[in-house]
């Protein structure tokens, strides 16, 4: 572990602590579980130590030593330093200690990239004049030693603005992934609008899962932000650094609002044409079966074992049945039609603008708009030109001079 003390103008310090960890995946450990109660193989002695035990037995006392050495060199947070250690988990804890000293500490879990899943723990315990930082990755202490971010630091007047600065560096990634979210969200909305599959939903909920990681990263970094008005109050909350943190942060919790709102909406569409394609494929399936009744009647009446069944000897019988079986069929897709039960399924009628609902107006709306033209035949039909003979106008018809 690498200790670094840095002091600044304003008269407060920042201790950064650098561990260098040498396994693959941090918080992963290769040690199987312990074998159930009762089990043989918990009845078997233990096989003698192997080179990797004596390795890793050595790796914990290197760190027990490294653990020591920091508990005195910053004795002011010893006990803070060994329940870090082995924390990988969110943590906000508010203490005070005698004298009415706020201290707040704890663990965040923080993005230091904008693609994958590239999480670190970052360790914190911050007091009015001290903050101690202690990273596995050191990509944010040298972002912040950038002439910008430490511009930004030295203007710090006490720790705390200093960690609102570190804060605000930290959620900087937030900027940049949820741009890159946002350019995946527009690929995917534009997919759904030109020609929604069913191999879109798991995108759908791929970015849905996307969305839920960033607001897993955001909800602890606001609940720290909230800690630290309760822990400091006023000295923290009128400073320029906190202030931007806050409208930092209420910037990417509107973001992360409107990008559930938007997956929510997405989820919803897919599930209402899944649905509205599941009671079409049912209606086509049942208006089928329906046509289909009258053949499986008459094959199933020609196939019993009859001797005096109508038609079995006659050579015009089987065409007479497949003729009454066809006039049986066409006037039952005909009723159904007239019912207006069939739609566009089976009549592959084209698609019209919107704006024109005559065209897209079911058949029974269609006879009801023709009604009128009819009756206006039979009266021109019923007229003297028309017929030869004279009738005199009921009251309320239209005269010839009209």
């Amino acid at each position: 572990m690498i200790h670094r003390k840095l002091r600044y103008a304003a008269g407060w310090e920042w201790h950064i602590i650098q561990e260098q960890r040498d396994s693959a995946a941090p918080g992963s450990t290769d040690e199987a579980p312990p074998p159930p109660l009762g089990s043989r193989k918990s009845r078997t002695p233990s096989p003698p130590p192997g080179p990797s035990d004596q390795v890793e037995a050595a790796a914990e006392e290197g760190r027990a030593e490294q653990t020591s050495r920091l508990c005195g060199e910053l004795p002011f947070c010893s006990s803070w330093i060994r329940e870090a250690s082995e924390r990988r988990h969110n943590l906000v804890s508010y203490t005070e200690e005698g004298g009415g000293v706020s201290i707040l500490s704890g663990t965040l879990m923080i993005q230091l990239s904008e693609q994958g899943r590239d999480t670190r723990p970052l360790h914190f315990w911050l007091q009015e004049s001290r903050l101690v930082t202690w990273h596995e990755d050191l990509r944010l202490p040298l972002r912040l030693q950038t002439s910008a971010w430490s511009e930004s630091m030295e203007r710090c007047a006490t720790a705390p603005e200093g960690f609102a600065v570190l804060l605000s560096a930290a959620l900087e990634v937030f900027h940049s992934g949820l741009d890159e979210f946002e350019r995946r969200l527009t690929g995917l909305e534009n997919a759904v609008h030109n020609r929604n599959r069913t191999a879109l939903l798991p995108v759908i909920f791929e970015r849905r899962h996307d969305l839920l990681h960033w607001n897993h990263l955001f909800l602890p970094v606001r609940e720290v932000h909230d800690a630290a008005k309760e822990a400091f109050m006023d000295g923290i909350v009128q400073s320029a650094s906190f202030q931007r943190l806050s409208y930092k942060l209420e910037r990417i919790d509107s973001l992360l609002t409107h990008y559930t709102s938007e997956m929510d909406t997405l989820i919803a569409m897919d599930d209402a044409i899944a649905n509205f394609r599941g009671n079409d494929i049912m209606k086509t399936l049942t208006i089928f079966t329906a046509l289909f009744v009258p053949s499986t009647i008459a094959g199933t009446l020609w196939g019993v074992n009859f001797h005096h069944l109508p038609g079995r000897n006659s050579e015009w019988g089987f065409i007479i049945m497949c003729v009454a079986v066809v006039a049986v069929t066409c006037a039952l897709y005909a009723w159904l039609w007239h019912k207006g039960w069939t739609g566009d399924l089976l009549t592959d009628r084209p698609s019209t603008p919107s704006g024109d609902s005559s065209a897209s107006a079911s058949p029974n709306s269609r006879s009801a708009a023709r009604a009128p033209e009819r009756r206006q035949r039979r009266k021109f039909r019923k007229s003297p030109s028309a017929g030869g003979r004279s009738r005199r106008p009921y009251p309320g018809s239209p005269s010839e001079e009209e």
